[in-house]
């Protein structure tokens, strides 16, 4: 009201509306600023992540162009880049905006974060470590460095490495979904039950019963019990602690939805001996079958390593065409085979 032609104030209005969610009137005041002010790089790049919220990817990177034509060397430019081109699913050219963006401020911790992250989507689990172990240096108090120290860790094998810096994370204020479960994951991977299922329960009642109510990756977590295949009693009792949390939130339908994801795992010849498939599908069997939320699940589990054992198309007419459809991927049948 006091000086309603400075731009600064405007981008700084519409910077706060993005982040309170009112992405229309953010971008509106963007839009002042940069009338105001067409060669600011900073509000290009807020107009950018604007519209970015308002799932416009192919909007954001052209605007992101603009920023970077006008100040090169702006590492925010490069950025808002990368986190754009990952949006689109253009992972490589993501990782050069986030290295262009390391390159020209060694200090951004945030630019270290964004290219760990890239490397980890690559599958290039050294050289993530190698910038959320810098991360970590330049900003010991960030929990965001830490989560991707754990997360870099977790793919190189490192459980306890990985685990100790999820709790970091934790320690430092982190509260995201993603962590909580990361470590539920890890502590039940370490055979670590009493701690594990106290974590998952905690987890659990603050993220399952919200308006997105988020179960975790529960198809990192089954996968995890796969080593138990050499203890059974083990692995039984790993599955009932795990029934028995997710029956408590009213959560079974996203467990048994991750043990069809593991389906592949035991339908394909080269993953596990069939006595290894016949115990777990016998384990499932014995204690999810009085849940009807694994009444699919069980099914699906059953067909497919039934026909790894004969390989006999038969078997898959006994279901429905739906669960066919839904079984081909994870077996590599194809439906026009069995008709």
């Amino acid at each position: 009201e006091s000086d309603p032609a400075d731009a600064s104030v405007w981008r700084l209005r519409g910077w706060l509306l993005n982040r309170i969610g009112r992405y229309d009137e953010a971008l509106a005041s963007c839009a002042r600023s940069l009338e105001l002010d067409p060669d600011a790089c900073a509000s290009w790049c807020d107009k950018a992540s604007i519209l970015l919220n308002l799932s416009r990817p192919d909007d954001a990177l052209s605007a992101c162009e603009t920023a970077i034509g006008l100040d090169g060397a702006n590492p925010l430019a490069w950025l808002t880049r990368g986190a754009t081109l990952v949006d689109l699913d253009l992972f490589e050219e993501a990782l050069a905006a986030f290295a262009k963006a390391v390159e020209l401020g060694p200090q951004n911790v945030k630019a270290r974060v964004h290219l760990c992250a890239a490397f980890i989507e690559l599958t290039r689990y050294d050289e993530a470590i190698r910038e959320a172990q810098r991360a970590v240096e330049l900003a010991p108090n960030e929990p965001e460095a830490w989560t991707m120290m754990g997360l870099s860790l977790s793919y190189l094998g490192h459980r306890d490495e990985s685990l100790y810096s999820f709790n970091k994370a934790l320690s430092l204020g982190e509260d995201s979904s993603f962590v909580h479960y990361k470590v539920v994951e890890l502590l039940f991977a370490q055979d670590r039950w009493r701690e594990a299922t106290i974590s998952l329960d905690r987890a659990l009642a603050q993220f399952a019963h919200s308006g997105n109510p988020k179960a975790g990756d529960t198809k990192a977590l089954i996968h995890g019990l796969l080593p138990g295949l050499s203890n059974p009693k083990v692995l039984e009792l790993t599955i009932r602690l795990l029934l028995l949390v997710y029956r408590k939130h009213r959560m079974l339908g996203a467990l048994g939805q991750g043990l069809i994801e593991c389906i592949p795992e035991m339908s394909a010849p080269d993953a596990h001996g069939e006595d290894d498939a016949a115990l777990w599908l016998e384990s499932w069997q014995a204690c999810a079958a009085q849940y009807t939320e694994f009444r699919l699940p069980l099914r699906l589990l059953d067909s497919a390593v039934r026909y790894r054992k004969t390989r006999d198309l038969r078997i898959f007419m006994n279901l429905p065409q739906e669960e066919r459809a839904l079984l081909e991927p994870l077996v590599g049948v194809h439906i026009e085979a069995i008709a």
